[in-house]
């Protein structure tokens, strides 16, 4: 099951929420960090074209990446925007969502395969297996 349109709004709206005008404390600057910094991935191109805010390219983001980069983007935001609930059973019940959606895309990127190695008893190759 693939990531849907409204649980990434949800995580926008209800998890990141928003600073002085601003979702969550992402400027333009510290959205284009938040990938590195947090998600380990180097690889996301920000085009603010057209004054697209940083609300609608996050969602954008998040949309259209792998299955792996969405789970390493959800683990991003708890990580960034923290677990600390203070008690707000909601927002507890909302992390919980998005670590178990993030697991999901994670086990649903990687299977594992593994042959033994002929002429050599007790060992095996694995080879991962990535899907999008």
């Amino acid at each position: 099951m693939a990531l849907t349109r409204p649980q990434v709004l949800k995580v926008v709206n209800n998890y990141i929420g928003a600073v002085g005008g601003y979702r969550g404390d992402f400027t333009y600057k510290s959205h284009e960090k938040f990938y590195p910094d947090y998600c380990d991935l180097d690889d996301v191109v920000i085009d603010y074209e057209d004054g697209i805010t940083t609300r609608y390219r996050f969602i954008d983001i998040l949309l259209s990446r792998p299955s792996l980069d969405r789970a390493k983007i959800l683990h991003g935001v708890i990580e960034k925007f923290g677990v600390d609930d203070d008690g707000n059973a909601r927002r507890t019940r909302l992390r919980n969502e998005i670590e178990g959606s993030a697991s999901a895309s994670a086990r649903r990127t990687t299977s594992r395969v593994e042959f033994p190695v002929a002429q050599q008893p007790g060992l095996s190759l694995t080879i991962g297996v990535t899907s999008g």
